[in-house]
């Protein structure tokens, strides 16, 4: 924001004798208001919120972030000090309590463990391609045992996909392959929800709001720090979704904005993790959509949903499948897509290709979905389905099942698990 010369409607060139006082404004539970404040010569418009607000307010830099300047006001030099300034409104958010327990997640899982910026691996002779690593429905923080298990079994699954993404990516190097870029995409509910979620979930919650983010934070900074050994860049993004924002039990509705979803506090705080470790190879994307991921990888577009917004069709394949029809019918934000990537069921299935199209379903990293298994007879092995794009399409979907998973299989089915 050091640049702010294309508002038309400033006065330019007006000097005052002082600069005008600093507002502070928010609607009684609100964590959105107005903001006036002066901007001094060579800062930027956070820079200056975090002074003013400090000095005025006597809160930490970060508690406020400007989500835009909306009016500048005038601009000149302060006759009493020379100093060049402006005086900016902007609509600022205040941070929330979920987003202060977030940040000292972070910061907390930063300083056990430090980074020091690494070269990647460098780029051998082969085929060029994207590697993506989609994560979904870990829903951490869901303390009852399902088929494949409670809490401590996701997280020594998690620990497992890390090392397991890194096995495949050298299968696929050794096949030939070269990865100009990693993309991991966060399908949604990264974690369980707490109090006012779903009836019938509630009282098997075993976490607070706190404890979840800090484990899915560190979960996912695991498996970044890990392709970042990888590739030349790394792009992590996600989506809203239904266990990430607070639901009415009567209704089992969302009552939260979707931009209110754990997923973006979690985004939003390993993006400044990793910038102050000094990694610059990280690419943080939030959707302009918070429903709807759309990353162009350099190969093919790829869609990342969620998936509990569509209309149940039968069948998680055919109501991501006519959901995606549509929104390419409206030309809206998934139109562009080759691919597709649907969490949600805790279902891993593949679609197409159909018209150049790839339809691919996520399964979960949680123990399983007891519920869409008894209501619709779909079901899957926990797991995640790293794929590569080429120009010339998508290659080696695949699914990838932690041994001890096969082995509770067995043991509950009886004889091998194709």
């Amino acid at each position: 924001m050091a640049d702010l010369s294309e508002f038309l409607n400033a006065e330019a060139g007006v000097t005052r004798q002082a600069p005008a006082t600093p507002k502070f404004v928010f609607r009684l539970g609100s964590d959105v208001g107005n903001v006036e404040f002066v901007m001094e010569q060579g800062e930027e418009a956070q820079q200056a919120l975090d002074r003013w607000a400090a000095e005025l307010l006597g809160v930490d830099a970060g508690t406020m972030s400007v989500l835009q300047v909306t009016e500048v006001r005038a601009w000149g030099y302060n006759p009493e000090t020379g100093t060049a300034y402006r005086y900016v409104k902007a609509q600022v958010r205040r941070m929330s309590d979920l987003d202060r327990a977030a940040k000292a997640a972070a910061e907390k899982w930063l300083a056990r463990h430090p980074r020091k910026p690494r070269a990647a691996q460098k780029p051998k002779a082969g085929v060029a391609c994207a590697e993506w690593w989609p994560i979904s429905d870990t829903q951490l923080g869901k303390g009852g045992d399902e088929r494949f298990g409670g809490l401590s079994e996701t997280q020594a699954r998690l620990e497992w996909a890390a090392d397991a993404l890194v096995d495949w990516h050298d299968a696929r190097r050794k096949a030939g392959y070269s990865s100009d870029v990693i993309v991991i995409p966060l399908a949604g509910d990264m974690t369980e929800g707490c109090h006012g979620s779903y009836d019938n979930q509630t009282f098997i919650t075993s976490l607070n709001a706190a404890d979840q983010l800090e484990l899915a934070i560190a979960a996912v900074d695991r498996i970044v720090d890990r392709a970042l050994d990888l590739a030349p860049r790394v792009i992590l993004t996600g989506v809203a979704s239904n266990h990430d924002r607070q639901s009415k039990v009567s209704s089992k509705e969302n009552i939260t904005d979707a931009w209110d979803d754990r997923t973006f506090v979690l985004l939003r705080n390993l993006s400044r993790a990793f910038s102050k470790a000094g990694v610059d190879r990280l690419q943080v994307c939030m959707p302009h959509n918070p429903h709807v991921s759309v990353v162009d990888d350099g190969h093919l577009t790829v869609a990342t949903i969620h998936g509990h917004k569509p209309k149940y069709r039968g069948t998680a394949a055919n109501t991501m499948w006519e959901w995606w029809k549509a929104e390419i019918a409206a030309r809206r934000d998934a139109a562009a897509s080759q691919v597709l990537l649907a969490g949600h069921y805790h279902h891993g299935y593949t679609l197409g290709p159909q018209s150049g199209r790839y339809l691919i379903g996520l399964p979960s990293l949680d123990g399983g979905s007891a519920y869409f298994e008894a209501s619709g007879g779909d079901w899957s092995m926990p797991g995640v389905r790293p794929f590569l794009t080429t120009k010339g399409g998508v290659r080696d979907i695949d699914m990838l099942i932690w041994e001890q998973d096969m082995e509770w299989a067995r043991q509950q089915v009886g004889g091998v698990i194709a």
